[in-house]
């Protein structure tokens, strides 16, 4: 038994309703703190780039109720915001122009600009697979000799002592015949970037 009573248990799942807008935040996105620096210095040291993947709800701003209820034929929103994808380098540009204190954390404008218009570094999940990564855009071009390749290296046999984020599996795209600069890529999706998962909070 995880919860120690019923009266317990009834005040977990007592329905609440959350309430999301472009002045929500990140809580768990520290600005200025101990793994955002972390990060910084990794890229900056092993030339290795690390994007934020960062959840938010379908539309800002928006209003959900948890638990979820059933609701049979109810349509969702259409998809306007979702889940993002933002490089760590950019980010920290951007949370600098913002002016933000350290230990702060950022709100969804500040990060992402108007839910009317957002930015350009904030890119939806598939735009930047297909488009960034397998363009050649974004991400770590590990040359003709990847073996030999120094930063891939540190990212996958030197252990979490060497990096800011301990994830260690892979998968690597083949480039069809002719084709000689396809980046390689990782987990959690298809890149061997390093990502941070935050969830969008209230």
């Amino acid at each position: 038994r995880l919860l120690e009573s019923d009266s317990e248990y009834r005040s977990v799942v007592k329905p609440r309703t959350f309430h999301f807008s472009e002045r929500s935040k990140y809580q768990a996105l520290e600005y200025g703190g101990e793994q955002y620096k972390a990060v910084l210095e990794y890229t900056v040291k092993h030339g290795v780039p690390v994007h934020y993947q960062l959840y938010n709800p379908l539309t800002v701003p928006s209003t959900a109720d948890l638990p979820a209820a059933v609701e049979a034929g109810a349509p969702l929103p259409e998809l306007r915001v979702g889940c993002r994808v933002v490089n760590a380098a950019m980010l920290d540009v951007v949370l600098q122009r913002a002016g933000l204190s350290s230990a702060e954390r950022p709100s969804f404008f500040q990060i992402a600009g108007s839910p009317d218009r957002l930015d350009d570094h904030f890119w939806t999940l598939h735009n930047f697979v297909a488009d960034l990564v397998l363009g050649c855009k974004e991400g770590y071009l590990a040359g003709t000799s990847p073996m030999n390749d120094e930063a891939l290296f540190t990212v996958f046999n030197r252990g979490a002592a060497q990096s800011p984020l301990p994830s260690r599996s892979a998968s690597t795209l083949q480039a069809r015949r002719g084709v000689s600069n396809l980046p390689i890529l990782s987990d959690p999706l298809l890149a061997r970037h390093r990502y941070v998962f935050y969830k969008f909070q209230p």
